[in-house]
């Protein structure tokens, strides 16, 4: 296909694509058109099902981690809510909106949207008030607020109780434990939690057995401490040892509780001298801690480990972890934490013969250790306990006594039913005819409405299935221009010796692309990963490609970071004038066909090399092709080949996938040892290997990215 038949032919076709992404954007409008889009929905019948489908977008979207877009839906659907006087969406759009700050660890923000969904429950037999008083009771928990902690556990343990639910009953009891031990009463505490290992016994569930094992644990590790005495310690490695063998088969994939086991482990461990074992428990903690980006129990993570090296004299490394584990420790405000870390800062001033510094941080030690729970805090406590204990009979009592009235109750009914029956049927006798007869008619007539109903719907359905069809028509007409503009097969066989190209689009079309080009003796090739994916990923690809296709042809720039910087001003002048960081990551290479010198640019991508059986990772900018914090000039980088040498360049599709045993990301240091042991293969095996490999790494998880791979041997 020529470029002047190329160029008439995405103009024909330009419209489907902005027409697509004007439908995708309008979903994710930013919260400041709530109000427009209210105002929109009132002359609109606002159905339940309106308010519900927001709700569930706001869930869906939080778990992508898309903030903005989540709160929007959430908000909106919180609006209709109060609109249509819906509770049930009122309540559960709070809830979500509550969860999206939980999730972020922003737990003033979520006990405020929590407090004001509970606050519309009247129910507390259903599952949704246990919920609220649960991640309430959790939120003051991670903030270091035992008192209204003790009180929101307390309340779940209460209504559970009643309730009689198993799970419910066995969280409840955790939770109560939990608080048990803050305040230093073991004994109590472990009934707490062997109750919760009873019920996971008895009903098999392997969570609440983990959780029960696992606080177990602590508590020995607690008592452990304060004895100094092996046998104790030893019973907190076997409680952990039990906890880790049940949580493989924990389903719900929730990082948070590998990472209070492994951290507890490295407690233990640390206080029996084996600070290998500790050392690496805590390590395996900070992973999971980064990688999911989980905070609120980092500063307690790094302030065990500067324990350690403290410990072992290790006065740099120990430095290394102090000013980590003080920023974290600062950030949860946490009293307990800021006590630990300015008692870290203490031993290690003074190991270094800096006392007055030493001196310094042991007061503020002292500060936060006296303030973390003090006797008014105790006393609170204990008058907490005994209100809901007495909550709790009363509770009790008054529903025995409301069961005897309901009984009582239903006997009146009765009676009063047989008089009411009695008088119904001589009246029903006196009218019947006339029913008999009205109803014929009414039956006529409903089934003449009925009939016109069922046609008007099935002529909806036809019109929303035409509507789907021809969507889909259009997304499909799509791919085929994207494809049309890629490198074509004829142009890479021409000026390259011998390659491979992995291209798998997550959806119909991609915001990945290869493209290639041939002008004035040299052959240009890049391998990009435009701003997002499926419609919006396409435009901005089609958009890219027309400017390097641009910046090469039309404008003669030669060399492959001039023609980067062109792609970036032309990005920046077209679509980021509202503050828009669009654009690309990337790298393109030029082959000067005359002396064969191999020059790039590398945004972001970095091109790896394999020669004599080595990686080599080359240079980069880490920088994007569009507006970024960095706007300085693309380098000019040179690539130096023997033969032989195979040269790869990829997006972060494949190192970003989720998947395998654990579900974590394959990451770029395990992928460029996999394409070092495909190298010496042919390069369609290496296709097929990496191939292989990316879907059964995948598995059953969602493909989270566009994935494109491009090797050339030289």
């Amino acid at each position: 296909m020529t470029q002047e038949i190329k160029m008439i032919f995405v103009k024909k076709y330009w419209l489907v694509l902005i027409i697509l992404l004007s439908a995708y954007a309008n979903s994710f409008s930013q919260n400041k058109k709530v109000d427009s889009v209210y105002k929109r929905l009132q002359v609109e019948k606002i159905d339940t099902s309106i308010i519900k489908s927001h709700i569930y977008l706001c869930y869906t979207f939080n778990k992508l981690e898309l903030f903005d877009s989540a709160y929007f839906h959430g908000q909106l659907a919180n609006t209709l809510s109060v609109a249509k006087k819906y509770d049930k969406g009122y309540i559960n759009s709070l809830r979500r909106i509550g969860d999206l700050f939980f999730d972020r660890s922003e737990f003033d923000s979520s006990i405020y949207y929590h407090k004001k969904a509970l606050l519309k429950v009247n129910d507390k037999t259903n599952v949704v008030y246990f919920d609220l008083v649960n991640i309430l009771g959790n939120s003051y928990f991670y903030i270091g607020d035992y008192i209204n902690a003790y009180d929101y556990f307390s309340r779940y343990l209460q209504q559970a109780e009643i309730s009689g639910n198993d799970k419910q009953k066995a969280k409840g009891n955790s939770n109560v434990g939990v608080i048990l031990k803050e305040q230093k009463k073991y004994d109590e505490a472990l009934l707490y939690f062997n109750k919760t290992i009873q019920i996971g016994i008895s009903i098999n569930d392997f969570k609440t057995l983990f959780v029960g094992y696992s606080n177990k644990g602590n508590i020995y590790n607690e008592k452990a401490k304060l004895k100094n005495n092996k046998y104790l310690n030893q019973l907190a490695i076997d409680n952990y040892i039990k906890a880790q063998q049940v949580i493989s088969k924990i389903e719900d994939g929730d990082y948070r509780n590998p990472i209070m086991l492994y951290a507890n482990m490295g407690n233990v461990y640390a206080d029996l001298n084996q600070y290998d074992k500790a050392i690496e428990y805590f390590g395996e903690a900070i992973m999971l801690v980064k990688e999911n980006e989980f905070f609120p129990q980092a500063a307690l993570i790094y302030n065990n480990l500067t324990g350690i090296y403290l410990d072992l004299n290790d006065l740099k490394m120990a430095e290394k972890y102090l000013k980590e584990a003080n920023d974290y420790s600062i950030k949860s405000q946490s009293s307990d934490d800021l006590a630990q870390s300015y008692q870290n800062y203490a031993r290690y001033y003074e190991l270094k013969g800096d006392f007055a510094n030493a001196f310094k941080s042991y007061k503020l030690y002292k500060s936060y250790n006296d303030s973390t729970f003090n006797t008014e805090n105790t006393e609170r406590l204990k008058e907490l306990q005994l209100k809901i204990e007495f909550e709790k009979k009363e509770s009790i009592k008054q529903a025995e006594q409301d069961k005897k009235d309901a009984v009582a109750q239903e006997e009146k009914n009765k009676q009063r039913i047989v008089i009411l029956a009695i008088s119904i049927v001589l009246f029903l006798v006196v009218i019947l005819a006339f029913f008999i007869f009205n109803g014929l008619k009414k039956q006529r007539l409903a089934n003449k409405i009925i009939s016109e109903q069922k046609e008007e719907v099935h002529k909806q359905k036809s019109i929303i299935e035409e509507h789907q069809k021809e969507m889909v028509d259009s997304i499909n007409y799509a791919k085929k221009i994207q494809y049309a503009l890629l490198a074509q097969e004829d142009l890479l066989k021409k000026n390259l010796l011998s390659y491979f190209i992995l291209f798998n689009p997550k959806d119909i079309v991609s915001g990945d692309f290869y493209w290639a080009a041939e002008h004035n003796e040299k052959f240009y090739l890049a391998c990009c990963d435009s701003t997002g994916h499926g419609v919006p990923g396409a435009f901005m690809s089609l958009l890219n490609m027309g400017f390097l296709s641009e910046a090469i042809k039309e404008k003669n720039i030669e060399h492959p970071h001039e023609i980067f910087n062109y792609v970036r001003l032309r990005l920046i002048n077209s679509i980021s004038s509202e503050e828009q960081k669009d654009g690309m990551d990337g790298i393109i290479i030029c082959i000067d066909k005359k002396t064969n010198e191999i020059t790039y640019a590398a945004a972001n991508n970095e091109p790896i090399l394999i020669s004599n059986n080595q990686v080599i990772e080359l240079p980069k900018d880490k920088m994007p092709v569009g507006k970024g914090e960095r706007m300085e000039s693309f380098s000019l980088r040179s690539i130096t080949t023997a033969p032989g040498d195979v040269l790869y360049l990829y997006t972060d599709g494949f190192a970003d996938q989720f998947g395998g045993p654990k579900g974590k990301k394959f990451k770029y240091k395990p992928l460029n040892e996999l394409l070092m042991s495909f190298s010496n293969h042919s390069l369609e095996k290496q296709k097929e290997g990496l191939d292989a490999n990316f879907t059964s790494w995948k598995g059953n998880l969602e493909q989270v990215d566009d994935v494109c791979i491009m090797g050339i041997r030289f």
